[in-house]
């Protein structure tokens, strides 16, 4: 081979393997710029020995990228005060240019949450603008067989989270 001819094909490659790297930033760029938001909840059993629910949760996807959230982990702070971890080892299916629905299963002993917060329950329920909820969230995403970490933190007061949302 020529070579004039082996320094035009390099030359070609390496502008192809560019673009497809530029693609793939702006892509990922996209993915990144997503949104997590509370949808609801459905409450399976409350009694004073155990608190068991299915929350639900809307995750939008900017991308043009379909995934799937392959593993989901989550600590829960009340008042700054680690309370339990969750997770999720079941597989999610995002849908590109969507939102989607991604459920987990919560269970925990309320006597114990109190207990950790040094209060009891009618305490807090007066004074729910003071108890403060956060959850550190990590989604793990298989995206071409490339497995990566998507972190999200969601802090919200208690509050918040009992006040009724007006419907549209």
């Amino acid at each position: 081979m020529k070579p004039e001819v082996k320094k035009w094909l390099i030359v070609g490659t390496l502008g192809v393997i560019s673009v497809a790297l530029a693609l793939g930033y702006l892509q990922y760029k996209k993915l990144m710029n997503y949104t997590i938001k509370l949808k609801g909840f459905s409450l399976k059993t409350l009694t004073f020995k155990l608190i068991n629910f299915d929350l639900f949760i809307n995750f939008t996807n900017n991308s043009d990228l379909k995934f799937v959230i392959s593993d989901q982990e989550y600590k829960v702070y009340l008042n700054n005060q680690f309370v339990t971890k969750l997770a999720n080892k079941n597989d999610v299916v995002i849908g590109a240019k969507s939102t989607s629905i991604i459920p987990i299963n919560i269970q925990f002993d309320p006597s114990s949450v109190l207990q950790l917060l040094g209060q009891n329950a009618l305490t807090i329920l007066a004074s729910p603008n003071k108890i403060t909820l956060k959850v550190d969230i990590k989604l793990k995403v298989a995206l071409y067989g490339i497995k990566f970490s998507i972190p999200y933190v969601y802090e919200s007061t208690l509050k918040e989270l009992i006040t009724p949302k007006p419907t549209k």
